[in-house]
């Protein structure tokens, strides 16, 4: 008899450690899935920047021609630098950022510029529909949280327009301020904020 009820003893504790195993796993998967949107031109660039694949996100930036600079200038926004031997004000291919000061990098620069912006491990915080443009079509911001990283840099927004990268900006705000001022602009959540104790 006693043998009988340590066995179904063990079988119990065996039950129930498995009950806990599932209920970790599905947790686990709940975690993942917010890491998601289900639009695959979104979560390729959200795949590319939890990973730091830094290739492949140079590779979906869109470029504009700006004007580029020899030397530091004082406007805002601030031009590209001019490569060797381009003379000051030819036209470049350039990526547009937002910052404190915001500005434009050239295209042969842009692999550094969002190695130094993503060096903080980041953190999917949102992703909002924001309002399409003529030129762009239907545009996404994807909203990363930095809680680690420098004073100005604790978010890390990107502005996509078609499946590629128009701009990066690192707000002089907060991810959570940002994410309210899309909201107030009437912004569509397609991945709202986590909610508090999340």
């Amino acid at each position: 008899m006693r043998q009988l009820r340590f066995l179904l003893l063990g079988l119990t504790a065996a039950v129930l450690l498995a009950v806990a195993l599932i209920l970790a796993t599905a947790c686990g998967t709940d975690d993942e899935e917010r890491e998601r949107t289900g639009l695959s031109e979104v979560d390729t660039t959200i795949d590319a920047v939890l990973s730091q694949d830094i290739d492949t996100l140079a590779g979906l930036v869109i470029y504009h021609q700006e004007k580029c600079s020899t030397g530091e200038v004082p406007e805002i926004p601030i031009p590209p630098r001019c490569s060797a031997g381009q003379p000051e004000g030819s036209l470049v291919d350039a990526l547009s950022y937002g910052a404190c000061k915001p500005g434009h990098v050239a295209r042969e620069e842009v692999a550094g510029f969002l190695a130094e912006r993503l060096e903080t491990e980041l953190q999917l915080y949102a992703v909002y529909r924001t309002e399409s443009t003529e030129e762009l079509g239907t545009d996404y911001t994807i909203i990363f949280s930095a809680p680690s990283g420098p004073g100005d840099r604790d978010s890390v927004a990107l502005d996509m327009a078609g499946g590629r990268i128009a701009s990066l900006a690192t707000p002089c705000t907060s991810f959570a301020d940002l994410a309210e001022m899309l909201e107030n602009e009437g912004a569509e959540a397609i991945l709202p904020p986590p909610r508090s104790g999340d």
